[in-house]
């Protein structure tokens, strides 16, 4: 049954209401037995569906506060997404997959993600030389390849993180009892900006923002 993470409505006034859009989004709560137990963490439960990609798994991970406090009842007035489930076989499943194929090289669903909520664009750089501008363009191509480059390094160190990797075999986990949550996630009006809001903290990325504007239709019909 899901609960709610608490939210302090006095952070909220950071998120002007004319700048972010809110809702509820399924989450699930848990520790990992085998890796830092003292740390609680929050699985995303509905872009790893929507995506059928794992890789939505650790671009929406977040470790928050071991004192969280979650509530039966909603603390902020807000919609939220329905008909999702949150399991723990999924989550196991999903970090397993991405371990073996980071281990072996295998990058091809992580690239897969990465060009579907990412927008590529030339970079322009502007520098002054003897009082004149001039400008230096990083192609949209070279850009694309930077972060696909990147995303392969940061993939591996948050599974390494998570224990799922060590010594650059995969490695199996294990997770006790999680409770599926609702937790309140934000997002700009111009997709620029996004996160969750945990008590008294705000944790911001981008990353949500990205797979709202990527799978906004699909969203609009499951949300309430």
């Amino acid at each position: 049954m899901y609960k709610f993470i608490y939210v302090d409505k006095e952070v909220l006034k950071k998120l002007p209401n004319n700048v972010y859009e809110f809702f509820w989004m399924p989450m699930l709560m848990t520790r990992l037995l085998n890796c830092k137990p003292k740390n609680l963490y929050l699985f995303d439960c509905i872009f790893t569906q929507v995506t059928e990609n794992p890789y939505a798994l650790l671009m929406l991970l977040s470790k928050i506060p071991q004192k969280t406090r979650v509530v039966d009842t909603m603390p902020f007035n807000a919609r939220k997404i329905t008909g999702i489930k949150c399991s723990v076989v999924d989550v196991v499943q999903n970090l397993n997959a991405m371990a073996n194929e980071i281990t072996s090289n295998n990058y091809t669903r992580l690239y897969q993600i990465i060009e579907k909520v990412s927008e590529f664009e030339d970079v322009v750089i502007s520098y002054r030389v003897f009082l004149r501008t001039k400008r230096y363009v990083i192609p949209a191509e070279k850009v694309k390849e930077s972060t696909l480059r990147i995303a392969s390094k940061s993939a591996k160190k948050a599974l390494e993180h998570l224990c799922c990797i060590e010594k650059d075999m995969a490695k199996g986990i294990e997770i006790e009892e999680a409770q599926p949550v609702y937790t309140l996630a934000f997002f700009s009006k111009d997709f620029s900006d996004g996160g969750i809001v945990v008590g008294k903290k705000i944790i911001r990325f981008k990353s949500l923002a990205k797979f709202m504007k990527s799978f906004k239709e699909y969203i609009a019909k499951a949300i309430v």
